[in-house]
């Protein structure tokens, strides 16, 4: 809206009662106002301009004429020059924050609105992957408003641009900005059942993956001592070289400590590590015999997981205690960096050093290292692993890791 000031005046006064005649210049109709209605809107009259001129300038001015006449055949013309802006047509530009590569991504657009009466031609949908979809007006209200498009690749930062054209020109809608995730293929491990069953051979079957190795040590501290692969069957756990599956799950055989009556749970200073052949991104641990309160203590039991990437540099460390009475416990972890091996331990950090071992107290801190009771008997973290799921990038579908 403009609003044009206008005052008259005549020497003859009321003698001569005035009348104006507007021509906006833009078209419409010559606007005449009495005196009286003048008057009723305190000299501002108030006017539109639908539209700039067309074509790629998108300011015209406008000359506006005012002729004010007494009635007696008397008259004044004045003009006043205004600039008349074109306003680019806009649009709601929605869908998902985040998607996956090689999944089908839906964005939404909604209706474009400007003020001006342009007529938009054609629409262009820039995907930022160096793609675009350019359709006209009847394919663009077809679509109402839903279109589809497949990331080929990962990108943290994908700005997709939707434009018009119309008579004036071409337009930004509005944008929207999307993280094109890797997409990921699931590799999991274990979640052996508690028993077996006819000729045995499940819980080996379960822990047993051609794309992951199995490996522990008794003294994680000792550069020396080699990773030696854990065994899934097998009667002696007493030993690093003995059985390291009880009821299904897996730890180390040897017990370093003898904090449990389980000899395969890990505890001590012992290290179980799982060696992938592809690069992950996710890890999703299933831990058992994770204990809160462990031995009737006040204290829980508790532990850290490693990611180490292929040159044996630690990516990613998390802590974790137990949550309840059960002993199960879920731990999942999301590295920007891939990391191609995880290893694990029982214990506890106390500020500075982990204490292999040691508890948490009830808000996750140091609460005791391993401890002996009067009757001679050892209380410490240890617990078992029941399943592991790694996220891996999809073959073939290229991977952004940083």
């Amino acid at each position: 809206s403009y609003t044009l000031n206008i005052v008259g005046a005549d020497v003859a006064g009321a003698a001569d009662p005035l009348s104006y005649s507007i021509d906006w210049n833009d078209g419409s109709a010559v606007q005449v106002l009495t005196a009286a209605e003048l008057a009723a809107v305190s000299g501002n009259v108030a006017h539109t301009f639908t539209d700039d001129q067309d074509g790629p300038v998108n300011a015209t001015l406008r000359t506006i004429s005012v002729t004010v006449n007494d009635g007696d055949g008397g008259s004044t013309l004045q003009t006043r020059d205004v600039t008349v802006n074109n306003v680019a047509p806009v649009a709601t530009v929605s869908g998902a924050n985040s998607t996956v590569a090689g999944s089908v991504f839906n964005l939404q657009v909604g209706a474009a609105t400007e003020p001006g009466t342009d007529t938009r031609s054609s629409y262009t949908i820039d995907w930022g992957d160096g793609t675009s979809t350019n359709l006209n007006a009847a394919q663009w209200a077809s679509a109402a408003g839903s279109f589809n498009h497949t990331f080929a690749s990962a990108n943290p930062a994908i700005n997709i641009v939707v434009s018009a054209t119309d008579e004036d020109g071409t337009f930004v809608l509005g944008n929207k900005l999307v993280s094109v995730d890797n997409a990921l293929q699931t590799l999991r491990v274990g979640g052996a059942p508690d028993r077996q069953s006819g000729l045995g051979g499940q819980w080996a079957a379960a822990w047993t993956n051609p794309d992951v190795a199995i490996v522990h040590k008794a003294d994680y501290t000792n550069a020396a001592e080699v990773w030696t692969a854990a065994k899934f069957s097998g009667i002696s756990p007493q030993t690093l070289a003995g059985g390291d599956i009880y009821t299904g799950d897996i730890g180390v055989s040897g017990q370093s400590q003898t904090t449990s009556t389980v000899r395969q749970e890990i505890d001590g200073k012992e290290g179980l590590r799982f060696e992938l052949q592809d690069t992950a991104t996710e890890l999703t641990l299933f831990l058992s015999r994770l204990f809160a309160q462990d031995d009737g203590g006040a204290f829980f039991e508790s532990g850290r997981v490693r990611m180490l990437d292929g040159g044996g540099n630690v990516v990613g460390e998390s802590v974790f205690r137990a949550d309840g009475a059960s002993g199960l416990k879920q731990v999942q972890l999301t590295s920007a960096i891939g990391f191609t091996a995880i290893e694990l331990n029982a214990g506890v950090y106390n500020g500075v050093d982990f204490i292999y071992g040691g508890y948490a107290n009830a808000s996750g801190n140091f609460g005791s290292g391993v401890t002996t009771d009067g009757a001679g008997v050892k209380h410490g973290s240890d617990f078992l692993v029941d399943l592991v799921e790694f996220k891996l990038p999809v073959l073939g579908v290229p991977a952004v890791l940083s």
